[in-house]
């Protein structure tokens, strides 16, 4: 399963000792992890985990379903995504419409 985190002041966040950095924005996808538990175990400098519903680009969930907000992780392009705030259409981290 892929978790998506926001670092606190964007900086960094270490995992088992792996050296994750985020975006310009504070988020970073982490994968492969077992369940939120061993990744909040884990974690150092973690402020937020999000858990990303895998999926592909071609079954995204029907418009109807969707709240501004919600977060994917998007198996074709790998990587999470977000509804916009006006629910009209899916963004990435950079605010990039995917």
């Amino acid at each position: 399963m892929a978790y998506t985190l926001f670092v606190a002041g964007g900086s960094f966040c270490d995992i088992n000792g792996t050296t994750f950095i985020p975006n310009a924005n504070g988020w970073v996808s982490v994968p492969n992890f077992m369940n939120v538990q061993s990744l909040l175990e884990a974690a150092t400098g973690v402020s937020m985990i999000i858990q990303a519903l895998p999926c592909t680009t071609a079954k995204r969930p029907p418009t109807a379903d969707l709240l501004p907000g919600m977060c994917l992780f998007d198996t074709t392009l790998n990587k999470p995504i977000w509804r916009n705030a006006a629910n009209t259409q899916w963004i990435d981290a950079t605010g990039a419409t995917v």
